[in-house]
């Protein structure tokens, strides 16, 4: 019996978080709200208006935590539409990627920004310089339409 006590007095000591890690999902929750109408947009480019955002759930683990949220918004034939995404932090606050939780939508979000960015780097690939310059081909062919995102991000906290 005392066994079981001290493990499970240890298990709730793991479960715990520190003080300065709900602070760090407090900095995330406002990093996605900060930015929420460039999401949107980037999301989906035609989309009429951003109408609500609401945080639907989170997760605590040991190296970082995630947020899920639902976007609703008015598509651009007017009607209602949603998303949910699971915005995933390391441990410090810094967002780390974008998931697709669920979608009303038929089109995935970002599918226009990854076209773009695919269209943008053929065209580059036809430079010729992508053929000569090592660093510039480099550049064009690790060039990644999420990681772009991410990266605006978490460079516009408020």
């Amino acid at each position: 019996m005392m066994i079981r006590l001290f493990s499970l007095v240890a298990l709730a000591g793991l479960l715990v978080v520190p003080k300065s890690f709900a602070q760090d999902t407090k900095a995330g929750a406002k990093l996605v709200e900060h930015n929420q109408k460039f999401i949107m947009n980037v999301a989906y480019p035609t989309n009429k208006r951003l109408d609500s955002i609401r945080q639907v759930d989170s997760k605590v683990g040991a190296g970082g935590f995630s947020l899920d949220y639902e976007f609703k918004y008015t598509d651009s034939d007017g009607d209602p539409a949603k998303v949910t995404f699971r915005f995933q932090f390391q441990r410090n606050g810094t967002l780390d990627a974008i998931q697709t939780v669920y979608t009303s939508s038929f089109w995935p979000p970002f599918s226009t920004v990854k076209l773009l960015a695919e269209v943008l780097r053929e065209a580059c690939k036809n430079d010729d310089k992508y053929r000569t310059d090592k660093a510039y081909k480099a550049i064009v062919d690790s060039a990644d339409a999420g990681a772009l995102i991410i990266l605006t991000i978490n460079a516009n906290r408020p």
